[in-house]
């Protein structure tokens, strides 16, 4: 019987052993395909990418203006921070951070929490890819400086951060939105009425009626500053000097909210410097420390500038060197090299019957002031000078039981008579450098506030002879400065005196070739 084998089916059966000649050129095609991915792979590697951010030379400045403002308010400072001498900052090297559309009394405002995110998106986006070493230097003015610390606390931004300085910032709340708030809830007492009806100007119904967020957020009762400040100057995790912190205010901190006349460019309604952060506690109490409210306590440097209003902060020229002398530092390669001064802490002087607190005159008057003693180390690492700072040089008048600041006196309106001046008639100290040999710093007489009405109220400052220095360690010790408070009469001519004194630590500098 024949057997019939079973034709073969396409799919089954012996498989071939020579494959036709096209799948050879599959499988070198495929070969070749994968030999140039992985060549291309390898170079994208090897190479930065064609759209990698170009870096600049300095770390990027990044400026954020304060409540019911906008970034116009940088104008001058940032021309400085750009000026081919003083600055040399390129245009490239300078951000603006501007929510001025979204501040003041504006309806559907976001909270300053919220624009900490938005700063962080700004920063993270548009600054950080340029920036040298991966960090930001930023500068922020009033409210600025709490949307800034938001982002430093809740959004990681110690460990971007090199330098935070704050100008004016009302870091434990201020008194307007204490005001603010006193449409809303029971935070508002009495206490505060007679000096917000003067201090408001006809604004005291918007604050009031329209406190949106951020306006609450900057009472000092909030929840978002007790959250902020239980750690008022967070570190890198990375780098625990950094970053570096750095506020600047008028108001001194202690001295009273005070009877005035029109010799003196403060707030005419009450008395201080700054005029809007100032004066009052977490309880909503009206005290008169004007100015502890815009201190960071841990800061590296907390600095008191000349009596100045709080918009005009930006525009001070002292405060605008001393704030690019503060993002400067000795051997940091992403800044120009500029003047180092380092100060002791801003002590209160001691008057003619010394009492602790000074405000309980005794009979006769009282002289108070504060004092800051310290070192300039120049930007050619060359000199050093002894710098002595006064601020809040005043006089209270025992009759009259009323507080005033040279050059303003008693008298009526510009007229000479009861103006007072500010004399330091004495200074001492010393001078260590290496291997322990001093110099005397001397005695000497200096006005720092004539008896001329034109003249700045309150403060001034004293440099004395500058010497000569090379790489090393430097101490000013054991620095005081007495002065009087000079009353003049309407020819001009002195009638009495009260003095006072103050002696300060000693403020040691690290001088270095860079």
């Amino acid at each position: 019987m024949n057997r019939h084998l079973p034709a073969a089916h396409p799919t089954r059966g012996i498989p071939l052993t020579n494959p036709p000649v096209r799948d050879y050129f599959f499988w070198t095609v495929r070969f070749l395909v994968a030999i140039a991915v992985l060549a291309y792979s390898m170079a994208v590697l090897a190479s930065p990418p064609a759209h990698a951010a170009e870096k600049t030379k300095h770390r990027p400045i990044v400026f954020v203006h304060g409540f019911n403002s906008d970034s116009n308010s940088w104008n001058s400072m940032v021309r400085l921070a750009e000026n081919p001498t003083w600055g040399k900052y390129s245009d490239n090297e300078i951000y603006k951070f501007n929510y001025g559309d979204r501040t003041g009394f504006k309806p559907n405002q976001p909270s300053i929490r919220d624009l900490g995110g938005e700063l962080k998106s700004f920063i993270d986006k548009d600054v950080l890819p340029h920036s040298p070493d991966g960090k930001v230097d930023i500068v922020a003015h009033s409210m600025g400086g709490l949307v800034a610390r938001s982002y430093i606390t809740f959004n990681g931004g110690k460990e971007y951060v090199k330098h935070l300085v704050t100008l004016g910032t009302p870091n434990h709340g201020t008194i307007l939105s204490a005001l603010g708030k006193a449409g809303q809830d029971a935070f508002f007492n009495s206490t505060l009425l007679g000096v917000l009806d003067k201090l408001c100007g006809g604004s005291c119904t918007d604050w009031a009626k329209h406190c949106g967020p951020q306006c609450s957020d900057m009472s000092p009762s909030s929840n978002f500053l007790k959250d902020l400040n239980r750690d008022e100057t967070p570190r890198s995790s990375t780098d625990s000097s950094y970053p570096k912190y750095i506020t600047f205010r008028s108001n001194v901190g202690d001295e009273p909210i005070v009877n005035l006349n029109s010799r003196t460019p403060v707030s005419t309604a009450t008395g201080v410097c700054d005029g809007v952060v100032f004066g009052v506690d977490e309880h909503g109490n009206l005290v008169t420390s004007a100015g502890k409210t815009s201190i960071l306590n841990g800061a590296d440097e907390n600095i008191v500038s000349e009596c100045t209003g709080h918009t005009e902060l930006p525009n001070d020229q002292w405060i605008q060197n001393k704030v690019l002398d503060a993002l400067a530092q000795q051997g940091d390669a992403y800044t120009e090299p500029r003047a180092y001064t380092k100060c002791d802490e801003l002590i209160g002087t001691h008057g003619s019957t010394e009492r602790s607190g000074g405000f309980a005159a005794p009979s006769g008057g009282w002289v108070q002031a504060h004092a800051q003693f310290c070192l300039e180390v120049s930007k050619d690492r060359k000199e050093i000078t002894p710098v002595f700072r006064v601020r809040g040089c005043g006089h209270y008048r025992f009759a009259a039981h009323v507080w005033y600041y040279a050059p303003e006196g008693y008298g009526n309106g510009l007229d000479r008579n009861g103006v007072f001046s500010c004399e330091i008639y004495h200074t001492d100290g010393s001078i260590y450098r290496p291997g322990g040999a001093s110099s005397a710093l001397g005695s000497d007489q200096h006005s720092i506030v004539t008896n001329s009405a034109m003249q700045p109220a309150r403060a001034g400052e004293l440099r004395l002879n500058s010497e000569s220095v090379s790489p090393g360690t430097y101490t000013l010790h054991s620095p005081q400065l007495s002065f009087w408070i000079k009353q003049w009469d309407e020819g001009g001519l002195g009638r009495g005196d009260n003095w006072a004194s103050a002696q300060g630590g000693d403020v040691t500098v690290d001088v270095r070739n860079s």
